[in-house]
């Protein structure tokens, strides 16, 4: 018997019930999925990390799409939802106007050559296994956006971005934000 702060409940019922309530959870849990149709329709994730430039630079390294050593700020990539780099732009102005033309635009790009795939760069960033998994489950174009303090251009990307947020989520696009510190 188990003391309780009313009455004396014996050990059996006490297993009893919890084997019910685990039944009952199980089963809201399975109800309460989504339906196979509305998880296409679903609206997109965003999620934002930091990274020092140190950790950036390695990273970097680790994923780069061209031969050089050179880093530019901003950056914005475009994923398919198969995970294949689409676009990759590093002026504020053009990013910007990517922004509101996506998910028109994504029609017309295709995969870029010798590009690391989406997989590979999300496991190099810090964001949590919950998070990739959710952006990867998903199967949306992916927004890879990443800036450094300090940065007049990313500030104008970041703020273009912001102001189509909303819009771009609501497409099922999934956004990514690094935001770069130097130490």
């Amino acid at each position: 018997m188990i003391l309780t702060r009313f009455a004396f409940i014996p050990r059996d019922f006490i297993a009893k019930s919890s084997r019910v309530i685990g039944l009952i959870f199980a089963l809201f849990a399975a109800c309460s999925c989504q339906h196979p149709s509305r998880v296409a329709q679903s609206v997109g994730t965003h999620v934002v990390t930091r990274m020092s430039l140190k950790e950036y630079a390695h990273t970097n390294a680790l994923v780069r799409s061209n031969d050089t050593n050179a880093f530019f700020f901003p950056q914005l990539r475009l994923y398919n939802p198969q995970g294949q780099l689409i676009y990759q732009g590093d002026d504020a102005a053009d990013n910007a106007r990517i922004f509101s033309r996506v998910p028109e635009l994504l029609s017309t790009l295709a995969p870029l050559a010798k590009s690391s795939s989406l997989d590979s760069v999300l496991h190099t960033i810090p964001i949590t296994q919950l998070y990739y998994d959710q952006i990867r489950n998903h199967h949306h174009t992916v927004m890879l956006s990443i800036g450094i303090d300090v940065c007049e251009g990313c500030n104008e990307q970041s703020g273009a971005l912001e102001q189509e947020e909303a819009r771009l989520l609501r497409s099922s696009v999934d956004i990514v934000e690094i935001r770069i510190y130097r130490q």
